[in-house]
């Protein structure tokens, strides 16, 4: 939270600058709840196959909603002047995404991977 704050508040746009009004107690609550689902994941994962590989596909299938209502929970906690940000993607829509990036992934038999390699090397400069 104080990460995010620093850097909207240094962020200055046309003279004015960003600011981020996340409650610190809704951040701790999605943390803890995040560690209690790894902590879950991980005492079943010690004892059968068959539940680690459940938490997976669970996990997997939840990926799409868990970053839409992280991308959701930071537009409608940010703001520039006196204007509030707003998410309006939706859980359909994100699934639709997710799945075709899979889809996209498969058929091109990762061969899209390679093209971030030198782009990092560069970025990395």
């Amino acid at each position: 939270m104080r990460r995010l704050r620093y850097f909207y508040g240094n962020t200055e746009f046309f003279k004015r600058r960003f600011d981020f009004t996340g409650i610190p107690t809704k951040i701790l609550i999605g943390r803890l709840i995040a560690l209690g689902i790894y902590a879950a994941f991980s005492v079943a994962s010690q004892y059968s196959l068959m539940a680690t590989v459940i938490g997976l596909v669970i996990l997997y299938a939840a990926v799409p909603w868990l970053i839409r209502a992280t991308m959701r929970f930071t537009a409608r906690n940010s703001k520039f002047g006196n204007s509030r940000f707003y998410f309006g993607g939706t859980t359909k829509e994100s699934y639709k995404v997710f799945f075709l990036s899979i889809l996209v992934y498969i058929f091109t038999l990762g061969r899209l991977c390679c093209i971030n390699l030198p782009l990092k090397a560069y970025s990395a400069i």
